[in-house]
């Protein structure tokens, strides 16, 4: 029931950063690839706090307030970018991160942090299952907040701009703020992923916010296309195959000895590029919703 448990807590976990990317990405046009930075962020000054001494709700919530302003200071530095760069350099901007907090001595440098009080520790008996709901507690309301938001006029003025940022400016919308404040929004998913995740596994290494991460929710993004219920659905499906695949090489299945260290790698490339020849909108594409009504 652990090992349930602890996969379930990741695909929550990873769910909200598929969501919060699917947003910036999907409806805004943006391929952010510095989420990771902004989750390592929320993660980091989380664990900090709460070893201080801080109740974790309240780390949790304070810990927003640097995610949105690193999402701020990035989009303020790379929205004038053309597509291309724009990702390259929010890529930079996640290993900057990475590489920064292994020199930085107050956050555990390249040791890490470890003794990070838990959720729900007070609560032995149940903190599992506490903490499990408590997970998809939050996904659940980011995810409807999320559906509100990408049906109502201003996703439409974001999925506008995405398709052509020269006819959205003609039509007097100020497209830089809308993409601004697209960053900022899926800084908020990134940032509480990442504080329960530091609340969860009480140990933080700077390697868990590596660019392997960041492809990894791209592409369970790309799997499941740009509506919400795909994103969800494709960081289940990544994240469950990932663990299926490391219990099939660790030794359940692996009865040879041979080394399949980066299988999981090699199986995500392959669905990528079943996606890309087979499915590019993915496995369930967002649909325009219809306004004949009104």
């Amino acid at each position: 029931m652990g090992y349930v448990i602890s996969v379930a807590m990741l695909i929550g976990i990873y769910s909200l950063l598929a969501v919060g990317f699917n947003l910036e990405s999907g409806h805004a046009g943006l391929t952010n690839l510095g989420f990771v930075g902004v989750y390592a962020i929320g993660a980091y000054t989380t664990a900090l706090l709460s070893l201080h001494g801080l109740p974790w709700p309240i780390s949790t919530l304070i810990a927003l307030a640097p995610s949105l302003f690193a999402a701020y200071l990035l989009g303020w530095a790379t929205l004038h970018l053309t597509d291309d760069y724009f990702a390259i350099v929010t890529l930079g901007f996640a290993e900057a991160v990475q590489t920064s907090l292994t020199g930085v001595s107050a956050a555990g440098g390249v040791y890490g942090l470890v003794g990070i009080p838990t959720m729900f520790g007070d609560f032995p008996a149940a903190q599992q299952y506490l903490q499990v709901a408590f997970v998809f507690l939050v996904l659940g309301a980011i995810v409807v907040a999320n559906a509100i938001l990408v049906r109502s006029d201003y996703g439409c003025l974001l999925r506008a701009a995405k398709a052509n940022v020269t006819a959205a400016r003609a039509l007097g919308k100020r497209t830089p703020s809308l993409r601004r404040s697209a960053l900022l929004i899926g800084a908020v998913p990134a940032s509480l992923a990442g504080s329960i995740y530091a609340l969860y596994i009480g140990y933080l290494s700077p390697t868990a916010f590596g660019s392997s991460l960041t492809f990894l929710i791209v592409a369970a993004v790309a799997l499941g296309g740009s509506s919400i219920t795909g994103a969800l659905l494709g960081a289940a499906v990544f994240v469950g195959g990932n663990q299926i695949i490391q219990y099939v090489t660790s030794g359940g299945l692996n009865s040879n000895g041979v080394l399949f260290a980066q299988l999981d790698v090699v199986a995500m490339g392959v669905v990528l590029l079943g996606i890309v020849l087979f499915r590019r909108s993915g496995i369930l594409p967002f649909k325009e919703p219809s306004r004949l009504a009104e």
